[in-house]
């Protein structure tokens, strides 16, 4: 699971969650707007249960044409 927000001064229940299923390293997030800081965190889940949520990461989306939505591409490890 994918956890972002724009306001990291919020509690992590009010996150926006999106669910990855699989075995997935990366990701894509859409309708995310351009030029917006966004902090994300993740978070496994296998049979056992919910693991660890991970350290913050912040990223910035790229300026895009006017009135359109950003995307997100993420990939990488998180600590």
């Amino acid at each position: 699971m994918i956890l972002y927000t724009t306001d990291d001064s919020q509690r992590e229940a009010d996150w926006v969650p999106k669910n990855i299923s699989g075995d997935k390293m990366t990701a894509i997030i859409r309708g995310l707007k351009p030029s917006t800081t966004y902090y994300l965190k993740i978070q496994a889940k296998n049979s056992k249960g919910y693991g660890p949520v991970s350290n913050k990461v912040t990223v910035t989306t790229p300026p895009g044409p006017s009135g359109t939505d950003g995307n997100l591409f993420s990939k990488g490890e998180f600590t």
